[in-house]
């Protein structure tokens, strides 16, 4: 009936007019794939979603919001976290996925290798050092490739919270890498890419007990 069509009307224009984002926002414009600490532009004429590295929006200028913990962008919305209601909020046009930082990398090139290390958190900036200075001196000394996570793109062990280093390139340029590393901060070799090694090890630690097994045996 008109009635009916005229209250779906009056509702969707009320929605237009008390949406949380304005006209030419890119809340509607998210890509298909997306990293787990990127962070929305808080700018309701913008919407722009942003590197974790980006300071400041590079659309608008909007400073990176500093009173908000980090948190995982999500995907079933076409507007800021903040305002969505699961009940008048339009989903997205398209699909969208989070993307993790060893699914973004890949797996090395031929010829290559990939080491990940953990450093607790709160020693995170020491790897990073003076407007990136140390991890600058890092990539150029060692030609290693590496990437540091950040919240929440981290890892609790023993209850501790750890970032992540991704260090690749070749053999012997993760090594200097890791060893650059280890000298600025503790840390220790995650599993990611070593577990059928590190299992074998530990098994053999283990079957010691009842017998000894060479170094041969145990390679």
């Amino acid at each position: 009936s008109f009635e009916r069509v005229e209250k779906l009307f009056r509702d969707s224009v009320s929605e237009l007019r008390d949406a949380p984002v304005l006209p030419g926002s890119r809340h509607c414009l998210r890509p298909p794939r997306i990293q787990p600490d990127d962070w929305e532009c808080p700018n309701r004429q913008c919407g722009n979603l942003c590197f974790a590295r980006r300071k400041q929006c590079p659309l608008c200028g909007t400073d990176k919001p500093k009173d908000e913990g980090p948190s995982v962008p999500k995907t079933s919305s076409n507007v800021p976290d903040a305002y969505a209601d699961g009940e008048i909020t339009r989903p997205p046009k398209h699909t969208m996925e989070i993307v993790s930082t060893a699914e973004r990398l890949g797996a090395p090139r031929l010829g290559e290798c990939q080491v990940v290390w953990l450093v607790p958190m709160d020693q995170r900036g020491y790897v990073i050092g003076r407007q990136g200075s140390t991890i600058g001196r890092i990539k150029e000394q060692s030609q290693a490739e590496v990437i540091l996570t950040q919240a929440p793109e981290t890892r609790l062990v023993g209850g501790v919270e750890f970032c992540l280093i991704f260090i690749r390139g070749p053999p012997e340029h993760t090594m200097v890498a890791v060893a650059m590393i280890s000298q600025i901060v503790r840390g220790f070799l995650a599993r990611d890419g070593f577990e059928q090694l590190l299992d074998a090890v530990e098994a053999s630690i283990s079957e010691a007990h009842t017998w000894r097994r060479s170094l041969t045996d145990i390679a």
